[in-house]
């Protein structure tokens, strides 16, 4: 049974919290022994076995580990944790309650958390934001915490037609955008734009993935929404002066001015984001 009560290595409040739990807190990313095997590596100090593919590793806790063995640690690399398919195991930040790992978690570099035992064997999809390519820029662009300090007042309701709403735009709205280049080089430059816009963005996944499998959790989790929208503004900052620069004036031929009504809804999402973003 999992114990709901917020408690962690650094809280005052700490009702269950014994000597063993915080003589075994430990922090990851030192030398440990290994064992190799092409790009699976089983780790002999660590509760999980790994793959490590192209953007991201692989981790999978096998059912008849010993709870004992999850301990309270923290990570030396900002990193973003999904499950890989249902699952009832839990993750647990320092003076927070257990939360699912079947949405997204953010867990900032030097924050304690530990996983919690559920049924079956979890296998979770870990990406290090350090480790992405040019990581000072991507670090920014998907976690900014800072930037993006949710408003409180906004209900989850707003937050999600907000989310529907863009992915909309970039999708659906922007689908004939190829076809409305001024020229062979506006058109080669929005094609490039189109590409870009559907790369993945956050733990392997394009931000149509993320709204698809997480739309009702995200409004509920302040630094997974932080997240996307560091994304959202990122893609808007790209995405205004190319439809301003490359994209046809005038209406089209069957009457419809598409460069006006794309600035009118790119104008009506950053307004949106404003009053998402405190």
């Amino acid at each position: 049974m999992v114990n709901n009560k917020i408690i962690g290595p650094n809280s005052i409040i700490n009702f269950d919290f014994n000597q063993k739990e915080i003589n075994s807190k430990i922090d990851t990313g030192a030398e440990t022994n290994s064992l190799h095997s092409n790009n699976f590596l089983v780790d002999v100090s660590k509760p999980y076995t790994e793959l490590k593919e192209e953007k991201y590793l692989v981790r999978t806790f096998n059912e008849n580990i010993d709870s004992e063995e999850l301990v309270w640690h923290r990570d030396m690399e900002d990193r973003i944790v999904k499950s890989l398919g249902d699952t009832d195991w839990m993750i647990q930040m320092d003076n927070e309650l257990p939360r699912p790992l079947t949405e997204m978690v953010y867990i900032p570099k030097n924050t304690y958390h530990r996983v919690i035992k559920g049924t079956g064997d979890l296998k979770v999809r870990v990406n290090k934001l350090t480790e992405i390519s040019n990581p000072s820029k991507e670090v920014r662009n998907i976690i900014d915490i800072t930037e993006n300090k949710i408003n409180e007042a906004v209900d989850a309701k707003f937050v999600k037609d907000f989310l529907i709403d863009f992915g909309a735009l970039m999708s659906l709205n922007f689908s004939q955008i190829t076809k409305m280049g001024k020229d062979e080089k506006a058109t080669n430059e929005l094609k490039a734009m189109m590409e870009r816009i559907r790369k993945p963005i956050i733990n392997g996944q394009t931000y149509f993935e993320i709204i698809k499998d997480n739309i009702n959790t995200i409004p509920n989790n302040p630094k997974l929404l932080s997240a996307i929208l560091s994304q959202v503004k990122n893609f808007i900052e790209y995405i205004k002066p190319r439809v301003e620069r490359f994209v046809k004036d005038g209406p089209a031929t069957n009457g419809v001015n598409y460069k006006e009504s794309w600035l009118v809804r790119i104008k009506k999402i950053k307004e949106d984001y404003i009053k998402i973003v405190s």
